[in-house]
């Protein structure tokens, strides 16, 4: 197989920060000269710029990557939690996934960069995995290295977790909302290393899997789901939001998962599930759209990962002009998906039902390009994080509850979702 982006952070100098999109879409991003930088000065920069590229790939001419918290955004509660990490990339290399092509891209001012990597030594780097030499660099040991399953071990037990989506459907039927989005959280028994986390990401990892090793903060995310885009075309630029819900496990005989894949696709309280979070996405996408621009070109779709099937729906309107960076985020965040309906009043219940903040779990991971204006923001399910201050790596997973739930399944549901850590190698 050809080496991507991951193969190259394997091989990363550990005294320079790696802060890597590795997803399996069509490019993948690894910043090779980065300052970080506050988000005070991040969210006043100006969204609706659309320019052209000049080599065709993201961040030609230099950008941003950024972690944003979960709390962050909670409606009413106001800035809170995990601080934002932004970085200013000024070159990164980015690894065309259509053509198996390596390019550097940038502003060329790596020189005035906090960090960085020279462009010499990252063709080295990439010389170096796609013959597959072994890592020598003090990055870790992630070139062909083993990713045994993890043993997790949950915060509280299966009868707390029953307990808490038993009282989810009271408040359902008493009206209080229609669906809550619950997390269990777990600690990795095991002390990953960096070789680790990038094997099982690259073994593992969804379409807009990310890997942040920065200087108090370790972020491991496994996730399938783009939140958000902004990308140019004709007319301007387009806002995209593709929301996910419901989730069926996976299986190796090959009929047992066609007839999963099938059955989500006619399940009623999935598909039920599914059209609540693309209602509340048409709410939130209209407030950073122009006026009668907001469609849904696909209402539901099968969407299949590693180890579980989910569905997927698409949300699009055209950006309305004179936006932040800040007033983007702050009309769309936190994600309906990782929510619930209506999201003010479920926001609230999960801080009450999970009795603590998520910080950086269901958070986004972001780049924004400065030529283009394109932006594309997952949002960090399935995800390790460790905050340096911490001696432990924790896991996070979760399920949307919905008049129709059975706490059971919605258990067994999270249990799929861990796998991406738990399944063998």
């Amino acid at each position: 197989m050809a080496p991507d982006c991951l193969a190259v952070a394997s091989r990363w100098p550990a005294d320079v920060p790696l802060v890597c999109l590795a997803g399996s879409g069509r490019h993948q991003i690894l910043a090779t000269a980065l300052t970080e930088i506050d988000w005070d000065e991040a969210r006043r920069l100006p969204l609706g710029t659309a320019g052209e590229a000049t080599t065709g790939m993201p961040l030609s001419r230099g950008g941003l990557i950024g972690l944003l918290s979960y709390d962050q955004f909670r409606p009413a509660i106001g800035t809170c939690g995990a601080r934002p990490r932004i970085f200013r990339v000024a070159r990164a290399l980015v690894h065309d996934l259509g053509t198996g092509a390596f390019a550097i891209v940038g502003d060329d001012t790596e020189h005035r960069a906090a960090h960085a990597l020279g462009d010499a030594a990252v063709w080295r780097l990439v010389e170096a995995a796609r013959a597959g030499l072994p890592v020598d660099v003090g990055g870790g040991s992630g070139a062909g290295v083993l990713c045994p399953a993890a043993t997790l071990r949950a915060h509280t037990g299966d009868e707390h977790y029953l307990a808490l989506a038993r009282q989810a459907l009271v408040d359902i039927r008493a009206g209080r909302y229609y669906q809550i989005n619950l997390l269990r959280y777990f600690d990795l028994v095991q002390r990953p290393d960096r070789g680790w986390l990038i094997a099982r990401l690259a073994r593992f990892g969804g379409a807009y899997a990310a890997l942040f090793d920065v200087p108090g903060l370790t972020v491991a995310s496994f996730s399938p789901e783009r939140f958000v885009r902004i990308l140019p075309d004709a007319g301007g630029l387009i806002v995209e939001a593709r929301p996910i819900k419901g989730t069926a496990a996976r299986h190796s005989d090959p009929g047992l998962d066609r007839a999963a894949a099938a059955g989500l696709l006619t399940s009623a309280k999935d598909l039920a599930e599914l059209h609540m979070i693309v209602d509340l996405m048409r709410n939130d996408v209209v407030r950073v759209s122009r006026a009668g621009t907001i469609r849904v070109p696909e209402a539901h779709r099968l969407l299949t990962v590693s180890n579980v099937h989910h569905l997927e729906a698409r949300v699009t309107g055209r950006l309305a002009a004179g936006l932040t960076l800040g007033d983007f985020t702050a009309a769309l965040c936190p994600g309906g998906s990782i929510t619930g309906a209506p999201k003010r009043e479920v926001t609230a219940a999960i801080r009450t039902y999970e009795e603590r903040e998520r910080r950086y779990f269901m958070g986004n991971a972001f780049y924004l390009d400065c030529a283009t204006g394109a932006l594309d923001a997952s949002i960090l399910i399935r995800t390790i994080v460790r905050e340096h201050r911490e001696n432990t790596y924790e896991f996070a997973a979760g399920s949307g509850i919905v008049v129709g739930s059975d706490p059971e399944m919605e258990r067994r549901e999270i249990e799929a979702k861990c796998r991406v850590l738990t399944a063998p190698s």
